[in-house]
């Protein structure tokens, strides 16, 4: 006999919810880079007096800059559309929800309480 949903299912509804935290975490972490990067980019260009050293730092900054803001899209993107356990567990149910296995269901129960 088959089950109608996968236990598998069941297992991975349960580790979104550990997903989302790490996610948020690191998402955290990425602001957070990306505020003291900008910070950084902004005392290097106001402090600028034409050293090589500065422009290393600036053009370093710059890309850590970047990554930092890319990573941070990314992530807070991800995990504003990560649903969470309950919506998973409504969506596997409403998959199963037809107008057919309503009706056949209803049936069973009326002859059930009719016995």
């Amino acid at each position: 006999m088959n089950p109608i949903v996968n236990p598998l299912f069941f297992y991975f509804a349960s580790v979104v919810d550990l997903l989302c935290c790490v996610i948020c975490i690191f998402g955290i972490v990425s602001l957070v880079v990306l505020a003291m990067t900008a910070l950084i980019c902004l005392l290097t260009f106001i402090d600028y007096d034409g050293d090589v050293e500065d422009v290393y730092a600036f053009s370093a900054s710059k890309k850590v800059l970047k990554w930092a803001f890319v990573s941070s899209i990314i992530l807070w993107t991800i995990f504003i559309f990560i649903p969470s356990k309950e919506v998973l567990i409504e969506m596997e149910v409403a998959k199963y929800a037809t107008p057919d296995n309503i009706r056949t269901i209803v049936t069973e129960i009326v002859s059930t309480v009719k016995k």
